[in-house]
């Protein structure tokens, strides 16, 4: 069951990633949802730009959403520190059994699932973050390279 949930996890990820690889203009006339997404961050940008200035509004756009993005930062910080903590303990079991036969494998394996247990450590959730993090920014890239107002625009006093 955990075989099929992972493979059909990985299609779905998959799916949405080329879902996002189109190559075709955004117009306000783009009928695909994530099309519609990346339009709008195209008019979240134009909205915040202040006096025509698209750097600006990109600046401002990008400060709006880390603070948006910062609950799921902080999350993924507090797992990472989880792990550094626990990482002397890990090492220690790692050298407990230092074969590479089956049965010490095993047993290294069940004894780390122990400890992550025990200090409440889940492995996947400084990964899970980034499942977040990923569409936005594919849709904030594609939005200044798809969007033709914002493609088109000079930063002013930019290089």
């Amino acid at each position: 069951m955990k075989k099929k949930l992972k493979v059909a996890s990985l299609l779905g990820g998959a799916l949405l990633l080329l879902t996002a690889c189109g190559t075709s203009e955004v117009t306000s006339q783009s009928s695909g949802v994530w099309e519609k997404f990346v339009y709008f961050f195209a008019e979240v940008i134009r909205f915040l730009s202040i006096g025509g200035n698209i750097g600006v509004g990109i600046i401002l756009f990008t400060l709006l959403i880390r603070t948006i993005l910062l609950p799921v930062f902080q999350y993924q910080m507090t797992s990472s520190r989880k792990m550094q903590e626990i990482q002397p303990l890990v090492k220690e079991i790692q050298a407990k059994y230092p074969g590479k036969d089956l049965e010490s494998r095993t047993r290294m394996s069940e004894e780390m699932r122990a400890l992550y247990k025990e200090k409440g450590v889940k492995t996947s959730s400084a990964f899970l973050p980034l499942l977040v993090q990923m569409p936005v920014l594919m849709a904030l890239f594609q939005a200044l390279s798809r969007v033709e107002f914002l493609k088109s625009v000079i930063f002013f006093g930019w290089i």
